[in-house]
C-alpha cells in the first residue's frame, strides 16, 4: 500500500472516530435541561454534519484500499493479521449499513436497533483498528533489528 493511501486511510479512520466520539458526547452525555425539558448540545448538528463528511471520506479511503489490501488478504493463505484484520472488517462491513440507516429510518424500534448497532460495530472497528496496526508497528519493529547471532 502507498504513504499517501494509508495516510488517508489513517486520517480518515481517526476523523470519524473522533467526529463520532463528538457525536455521541452530545447526543448521550450531555445533559442540560430548562423548564421544557432537555437542552440539546448547541454543537449537536456541527458535530453529525462533521461525523457525516468525515464517514464518506472514510468510505472513499476504504473502498481505495478494497482491492488492494482488504481482498488479497481474504484471499491469501498466509494467515498474518488475520487476527485483527477479520473483525476489523466485519465492524466495518456492519458500522456502514447501520450508519446509513441512521439517517433514513423513522420507526423507533428501528432507529434504537441502528444505534445500538452502530454503536457496537464502531467500538469493535475501533479497537481492531488500533490492535491492527500495533500489530504492524510491532512486526516491522521486529524486522527491522538485525538478527542477532547467538553464541
Amino acid at each position: 500500500m502507498k504513504r499517501t493511501t494509508a495516510r488517508l486511510v489513517h486520517l480518515s479512520s481517526w476523523s470519524v472516530t473522533l467526529t463520532g466520539v463528538l457525536l455521541f458526547y452530545a447526543l448521550h452525555l450531555f445533559e442540560e435541561e430548562d423548564e421544557f425539558g432537555p437542552i440539546p448540545h448547541e454543537w449537536q448538528s456541527e458535530f453529525q454534519g462533521a461525523h457525516i463528511a468525515t464517514a464518506v471520506l472514510f468510505l472513499v479511503a476504504f473502498g481505495s484500499i478494497l482491492s488492494i489490501h482488504v481482498v488479497p488478504k481474504l484471499r491469501s493463505k498466509s494467515r498474518r493479521g488475520w487476527l485483527s484484520g477479520w473483525p476489523l472488517f466485519l465492524g466495518v462491513l456492519v458500522a456502514i449499513p447501520s450508519g446509513y440507516l441512521l439517517q433514513i429510518v423513522s420507526d423507533p424500534d428501528w432507529l434504537e436497533g441502528s444505534r445500538c448497532t452502530h454503536l457496537y460495530s464502531s467500538g469493535v472497528m475501533l479497537v481492531f483498528y488500533a490492535l491492527h496496526q500495533v500489530n504492524l508497528r510491532r512486526k516491522r519493529r521486529l524486522k527491522s533489528k538485525p538478527a542477532q547471532a547467538t553464541t
